[in-house]
């Protein structure tokens, strides 16, 4: 049974890190959108066809910037 639970754990780790990883290059391209083509969050949020709020996109955004504390 302890060998069950440890796998599950590892199975479950190993998902939040693919889901990590997944919302960090979408940050990156949400990031590219904004900066390097001139889009506003709405339009960054009509052109993903309204799958994601402003409010999302902006948390997205926030994984691939670094902080004060980064530095």
């Amino acid at each position: 049974m302890t060998d069950l639970a440890v796998r599950v754990q590892v199975e479950l780790r190993t998902g939040a890190k693919a889901l990590a990883d997944a919302e960090a290059r979408a940050g990156a391209l949400i990031e590219e959108m904004v900066t390097v083509h001139g889009l506003t969050a709405t339009q960054v949020a009509e052109w993903c066809a309204g799958g994601l709020s402003v409010r999302e996109l902006g948390r997205l955004r926030r994984l691939t910037v670094p902080t004060r504390d980064d530095h």
